[in-house]
């Protein structure tokens, strides 16, 4: 952080510069800093999909959702392959309860990174959020396949077993969690 904050003073009209700041400010989760650096590097360059892409995840942090999906949305159109904005601004849409969106921008994604491992356990999220089970653990599966010390998927698909009451297979996934992370099963 330091070094890239000298930076900032060497190179103050560097787009790339604040972004990356920014970047290492959201890492530490201080998040408005990240955002004051990521609207600058925006504002020195206005086509920068990835700072776009980068400001919506905190403003989703800050819990700011419609103005992240508006930041994806930029960043997409600036570069419409962009699976990892497609799969954020899926998240959002995701927490702002609008499911079929979020599933849209989920698929997209994957249409560009079949092995996109969030937008497939963002899948996994909708279902189980519309209580679709068969699709919720299909899709934590293949996350699973594409991760397999994929914590935060055991966890989910564990909660899913807890609500289909596959006891046995929620406390396997548990397990498998937390000896992973012991942080992941809370």
């Amino acid at each position: 952080e330091r070094v890239l904050a000298r930076a900032v003073v060497l190179a103050p009209r560097s787009a790339e510069v604040h972004a990356n700041l920014g970047l290492a400010l959201f890492n530490l989760r201080r998040f408005d800093e990240a955002r004051s650096h990521q609207e600058t590097a925006i504002r020195l360059n206005p086509r920068f999909a990835v700072a776009l892409s980068n400001l919506g995840n905190t403003l989703m942090h800050l819990e700011q959702l419609e103005q992240a999906v508006e930041a994806h949305d930029r960043a997409i159109a600036l570069k419409p392959d962009y699976s990892d904005a497609y799969c954020s601004r899926g998240m959002a849409q995701l927490l702002l309860g609008r499911h079929e969106d979020a599933i849209e921008s989920f698929n997209r994604a994957l249409s560009f990174n079949p092995r996109h491992l969030l937008a497939t356990f963002g899948k996994g999220m909708v279902a189980l959020k519309l209580l679709r089970f068969e699709q919720a653990e299909a899709a934590f599966n293949a996350a699973l396949a594409i991760d397999p010390r994929a914590a935060t998927a055991l966890t989910q698909r564990g909660r899913l077993y807890l609500q289909t009451g596959n006891i046995a297979k929620a406390e396997a996934d548990f397990e498998a969690a937390v000896t992973i992370d012991r942080k992941s099963v809370v």
